[in-house]
């Protein structure tokens, strides 16, 4: 099942310094704002409670849950294949009223050949909409809760706001013994 997080609050300490993407004037977000920079502030495996099941599958993607206490355990784009792994970036948006609500899409592009769930259906992407708080952290991921969600390769994530693309992180899923993450301190 697929964890798209929208906004929530962190208590997490990463050791790898945040890299900053400028977004072009393209990315106007209205009359009274502009976004300036998305800035990508962790990525990697992470740990969370899961708190609610927030949207069904659907055609377009598939089903998000609302989760909670996010903790980063490795910094790394090389994530093992394992059940329970969860993985993904967190980031914010950098404009300005801060605290102001806009809309993103999150896409996942998936592996070639893509996801094929039991009943047959082919998952090439997800992608959803949901708001976001200018200013806080948000969170972009996905955890493996079902075997046949395990599909080695890249696994591209977008962060998207009224046709700009904000944010493009990419992980490579891999056995668990070609993968070797280094821990957060």
């Amino acid at each position: 099942m697929i964890r798209i997080i929208s906004t929530l609050s962190f208590c997490v300490t990463l050791c790898a310094g945040p890299f900053l993407l400028i977004v072009s004037a393209a990315a106007l977000a209205g009359d009274d704002y502009v976004i300036s920079a998305a800035e990508v502030t962790g990525y990697g495996v992470f740990r969370s409670n899961f708190n609610q099941r927030r949207s069904e599958s659907t055609s377009k993607a598939l089903a998000s849950d609302f989760v909670t206490s996010v903790r980063f355990e490795t910094i790394t784009s090389e994530i093992p294949m394992r059940m329970r792994t969860n993985f993904g970036l967190k980031y914010s948006i950098n404009t300005t009223p801060i605290g102001a609500k806009i809309e993103v899409r999150s896409v996942i592009h998936f592996p070639k050949g893509g996801l094929v769930s039991p009943s047959g259906r082919i998952y090439t992407k997800s992608e959803e909409s949901y708001k976001i708080i200018v200013g806080e952290t948000a969170l972009h991921g996905y955890g493996f809760d079902e075997a046949w969600e395990m599909v080695p390769g890249t696994w591209t994530f977008e962060i998207w706001h009224r046709g700009a693309k904000l944010i493009r992180k990419s992980f490579t899923v891999g056995p668990v013994t070609s993968v070797t993450p280094k821990p957060v301190d």
